[in-house]
């Protein structure tokens, strides 16, 4: 399963059964929970100190690239996800058949 998110599960279509995940969420524990959280939040405060460190330490054209890239990048991004949203609002769903 590559996504256990609801929205994942939602968009690909995926019916699934919480029931299990909930009760593994509930016991905790076995996972040893708090060590992957603070390595996860150690992880990201070093990934977002080296950005920085290298945003700050970089020409100005080199920013002025990444920038426009980046921001082209997520025009086309947000152009695609409504055209995918519209496409699933005007699809007929089960309930709406004639």
């Amino acid at each position: 399963m590559l996504c256990h998110c609801s929205l994942g599960q939602r968009a690909g279509r995926i019916k699934r059964d919480g029931w299990a995940q909930q009760a593994r969420a509930e016991q905790g524990g076995a996972s040893g929970g708090a060590g992957k959280v603070l390595g996860a939040i150690l992880a990201g405060v070093i990934v977002v100190g080296a950005v920085v460190y290298g945003w700050i330490h970089s020409p100005l054209f080199v920013q002025r690239e990444i920038l426009t890239v980046g921001w082209a990048g997520l025009a086309i991004i947000t152009a695609l996800q409504t055209l995918f949203m519209v496409g699933r609002i005007v699809r007929p769903s089960r309930g709406m058949r004639p």
